[in-house]
Order: C-alpha cells, then structure tokens, then sequence
C-alpha cells in the first residue's frame, strides 16, 4: 500500500488485505504502560475521536461547523499505529510522565479480527507533504466542506484526512478508522483479545532495573514474551 492509500476492511477486499499483510507482516504500536495494563486486563482496543487530538491539521475538518447533527464526524473513531519498528522519539511523545512499551502485532491475525467486526472499518496510509502543500490541498478540493455534512464517510473526506506534515515522516503511520455510534466521551472500544495477535512486547529503555524486572515479572502472566528496548545500552565499544 502506497502512502494515501486506503482499503475498507471487508471480505469483498481479501485480495487487497491479503497483500498489505503480505507487504507488513508487523506493525507495532507505542502507548504509556497505563493504556497498555487496561488493555490487557479488558481485552479492549482504545479507539480515540480525532476531536481529543491535539494537532491542529489532524482535526482540521473535525472543527468545522456542520449543520448535520448525524454527521458522520461523529461517529468516526481511530487507533493509529506505526511501521517504524524503532524509534527514540515515540518513547518521549507517549509517554511524557512515564514509561512507554511497544508491542509488537501479527498484523493478518489483527485485521481477521476486525473483520468479524460489525463497524464500518477501513485501513488508510499517512501521506507526508509539506504545510504549505496540505493548507492548498485543503483550500482547493472542490466539495471538501460538503462531504462532512454527509451521514457516512467518503472518500473525498478520507483521502484528505490521510494527510500529514512532513515534520512527522518518521512516524510511518497508518490509521484504523471505525465508523460506530457517537460516544460522548470520544472513545470506542473494540473487543480483541491480544494474546492472540502481539508478538512481544518492548519496556521503555529508560526504565531503570528493578522497574524492569518487575513488570517483566507482572506482565508474563500474559503469556506474552516481555523484552526490553536496548536502546540505551552501553556496547562497551573499543576502539585501536
């Protein structure tokens, strides 16, 4: 799947999904420990209304005034993961008071599940342009500010929403978005059972050793491999 791309995930597409699997056979996802303990415990997925992000060109089109009350702005909600196994800057962004862990997820076994699912769901690629190439993109479709107003997502909405700056390159997002019933909170659950789809999971390299041993400890209960991120370790390099 190409960067802007996006595929609904249904059986009528098998050929399509079958081939981002092919092309990712992992993707992995950053969340504070907290997020990651509820999750577990729940056998829920979070996702978010793009209304509680923070970026102003993510939620761009979901401050619009629209005078449709069942629009569907309201009932879309996303869980965002990365194809970026590795990355120093996704332990501070999520978790910016504590310690952060990155699981790592089968991604056919993922998107089986989410077929079962009775939402409208789809699986789109992130877009990365310059701003000023996404404020002309955003100013120049033709319809761009009627296709909010409708009941359902389209994809006029969708491929502009799959744009992001190029400031944020390094995250290789893709996003999950699942189209349900409004929820005043901004939050939607899915039931999925991770035992079943993350590979392992990686603690926060900064976590110091006895934190590390103890939710290693904690968290193999899951039956999930519990591994540290050695990306701070010293390699006790020599050098002639």
């Amino acid at each position: 799947m190409k960067e802007g791309e996006y595929i609904y995930l249904n059986n009528s597409n098998k050929e399509a999904i079958d081939k981002f699997c092919e092309e990712n056979e992992y993707i992995y996802r950053f969340l504070p420990l907290e997020r990651l303990l509820e999750t577990l415990q729940t056998s829920k997925l979070t996702f978010v209304s793009p209304k509680k992000w923070n970026d102003p060109f993510d939620n761009f089109l979901f401050r619009q005034e629209v005078k449709n009350e069942d629009t569907f702005l309201n009932k879309l909600f996303v869980l965002c993961f990365t194809h970026n196994s590795h990355s120093q800057a996704y332990w501070k962004t999520y978790a910016k008071e504590g310690y952060c862990v990155r699981i790592k997820i089968k991604t056919k076994e993922f998107l089986s599940l989410l077929l079962n699912n009775k939402s409208l769901i789809l699986l789109g690629k992130m877009k990365y342009l310059n701003e000023t190439k996404i404020v002309e993109e955003l100013q120049q479709t033709v319809g761009l500010k009627e296709s909010v107003e409708k009941d359902k997502i389209n994809d006029l909405f969708i491929k502009t929403f799959l744009l992001k700056r190029r400031p944020f390159k390094y995250e290789e997002e893709s996003r999950i978005i699942v189209q349900n019933i409004p929820s005043k909170s901004g939050i939607r659950k899915l039931s999925i059972n991770l035992s079943h789809i993350v590979k392992d999971k990686y603690l926060d390299p900064r976590m110091e050793k006895y934190e590390t041993l103890a939710w290693k400890d904690y968290l193999q209960q899951f039956n999930i491999p519990v591994l540290k991120s050695q990306l701070f370790v010293d390699k006790n390099i020599k050098i002639q």
